[in-house]
């Protein structure tokens, strides 16, 4: 979808990759939508249901590679798997991001936030990799950063809890009882580009 992502009402709605990805060349920031989301962006309703296969790349997660300064991802899940091929020195690998505020200004404490999103990825490395930090939900996520309600493999209670928790925040989005994402449309009914179907109470 987009190398980068970034500022304060930019915003990422209901975009889905279902296809694989296999790129042979190193990646700062990697991810099946965004590589870089940041500077206030949101994200809601999206997904990835696609294989990634990367030569490299500094982090790398399952929908983006690096989440910060303030950006919000809301209502969005990760499934399949990653696969790193190449030698690196080191590397940072998520289900949903690789690192979530890291290296970020201490202003941003506590703005950067995942809510009710989750997860089902494997991840795999073929190459030599001396300092492999990886992770469900992220691989490195600074102290301060809000998680409201994300989980990895959710039951029928964890989508139950995630929806409770989207509603409160007034969100336009909803899980269906397969966990995936369904969007509000305008016309106050719910609708998806990925045929979801039905979500839960909005």
């Amino acid at each position: 979808l987009a190398s980068r992502v970034s500022g304060t009402g930019t915003e990422v709605v209901n975009c889905h990759n279902i296809g694989n990805i296999d790129v042979d060349f190193y990646n700062q920031f990697a991810g099946a939508l965004v590589g870089n989301f940041e500077w206030g962006a949101r994200m809601v309703g999206c997904s990835n249901t696609g294989n990634l296969t990367l030569g490299g790349a500094d982090a790398v997660g399952g929908l983006v590679g690096r989440v910060s300064t303030g950006a919000t991802m809301e209502g969005c899940f990760s499934t399949g798997s990653i696969t790193v091929t190449n030698d690196r020195e080191n590397i940072f690998i998520g289900g949903l991001s690789g690192t979530v505020a890291y290296d970020e200004p201490e202003e941003y404490k506590g703005v950067t936030k995942m809510i009710s999103c989750w997860e089902n990825m494997t991840i795999n490395t073929t190459g030599s990799i001396n300092n492999l930090q990886k992770g469900g939900i992220t691989a490195y996520g600074k102290e301060g950063v809000d998680y409201v309600n994300c989980f990895s493999a959710p039951d029928e209670d964890d989508i139950a809890t995630m929806n409770a928790g989207l509603k409160e925040i007034g969100s336009i989005c909803r899980f269906n009882e397969q966990g995936l994402p369904v969007i509000k449309t305008t016309s106050g009914g719910t609708g998806s580009g990925s045929n979801f179907g039905n979500g839960g109470e909005f």
